[in-house]
């Protein structure tokens, strides 16, 4: 993400074109009490009309601040060609109803890279990895919502949701059985040599992977675009799925305008213009590493993955919102680092999960 200086060049060039515009930067916590979201929501019924012009607000806590209504509609003021040119999961996050209210800026996704040496072709489906004669990394420990991604990904591929059809929260433990299962059949084939790590995380995978310790590891995409002179011997490949189809999961950050004043709303929507641009914006994806969230905009790397991150992102959706990805994130870690030390079978893995349902 950009840090508060490069936004101060970035606004330099956007006061010329609205002189009268002033910029000033608020810091505050992401999540929780006296974080953004708890901010707003409290400013929104206590004194609405001291709300930003602008936020930048964590992806999965775009349901919750849709629901409350203190987003402003970017369409039709946000330019055509910007909103011509999102990628679908864009729209699937900030829409409600026909109206857009969000743009996301600072993006990545997990993935799945192999040595060329190890796989002839690319290793799609879990069977590629049980049957293998490789380690795969994955990450056990670290950030909860990293392991959430990597397990709950497989859960969604294989069919799985999370709200049932009555609309309350649902898991399907049979689903979710499968899933553990499957990383318990990896774990005890081809487990991850106690040389690279007793416990991976989603930088020791990466680690392992750039020093050849492993022959395949789930990575994130901001790894690979910062260090593309890696790609050199390997491949690139969405996270396995029962019949290996492609699936992905965006994380990250968006832009949204939150005053209602018709002025000051007007400035913000121009500024999230100005800063989505392709010029604006491909600074943004150089500094960060992220991926981009229009189609216009790649950053230059090894020509093998960016057609592969455009097919990714063509069909990524949104992460789940943090009511759901909160709650479960901990209690999957916890089932997954159970479920590969023996201490409990994947069924009553699947069952502690659900257990943990908001």
């Amino acid at each position: 993400m950009l840090e508060g200086e490069e936004y101060i060049g970035l606004w330099s060039g956007f006061q010329a074109r609205f002189p009268t515009a002033t910029l000033r930067i608020e810091l505050k916590k992401p999540y929780g009490k006296g974080g953004m979201l708890n901010a707003l929501l409290t400013t929104q019924g206590a004194a609405p009309s001291v709300l930003p012009d602008i936020i930048a607000l964590d992806m999965a806590e775009v349901p919750l601040a849709l629901e409350s209504g203190v987003l402003q509609v970017l369409e039709p003021k946000l330019d055509k060609d910007l909103s011509a040119n999102l990628y679908p999961f864009t729209r699937q996050l900030g829409r409600q109803g026909d109206n857009l209210h969000t743009v996301p800026f600072d993006v990545s996704m997990l993935h799945v890279m192999y040595s060329l040496d190890n796989f002839a072709s690319p290793p799609l489906t879990w069977q590629s990895f049980i049957s293998g004669t490789v380690p795969f990394c994955f990450p056990v420990e670290g950030d909860p919502l990293t392991v959430f991604d990597t397990v709950m990904l497989g859960y969604t591929a294989a069919g799985g949701n999370f709200i049932g059809q009555n609309g309350a929260t649902a898991l399907d433990t049979e689903i979710l059985t499968q899933v553990f299962d499957n990383f318990a059949r990896v774990n005890k084939n081809h487990g991850i040599p106690k040389s690279v790590a007793d416990a991976p995380t989603l930088d020791t995978c990466w680690e392992a992977m750039a020093q050849g310790k492993v022959g395949a590891a789930v990575v994130d995409s901001r790894k690979i675009i910062q260090n593309s002179r890696l790609l050199t011997g390997h491949g690139v490949a969405a996270l396995p799925s029962p019949g290996g189809q492609s699936f992905a999961w965006i994380r990250g950050w968006a832009y949204a305008v939150t005053s209602a004043d018709p002025r000051r709303e007007q400035i913000g929507i121009e500024f999230v213009n100005w800063l989505m641009s392709p010029v604006n914006l491909s600074k943004a994806v150089e500094a960060s590493g992220s991926l981009p969230p229009r189609r216009s905009v790649l950053p230059e790397m090894p020509q093998a993955y960016a057609p592969f991150l455009s097919r990714l992102l063509e069909i990524a959706t949104p992460v789940p919102d943090s009511h759901i990805s909160t709650a479960l994130a901990r209690p999957v870690q916890d089932a997954l680092r159970q479920v590969l030390s023996g201490k409990l079978i994947p069924r009553d893995a699947a069952a502690s999960v659900k257990a943990a349902l908001p």
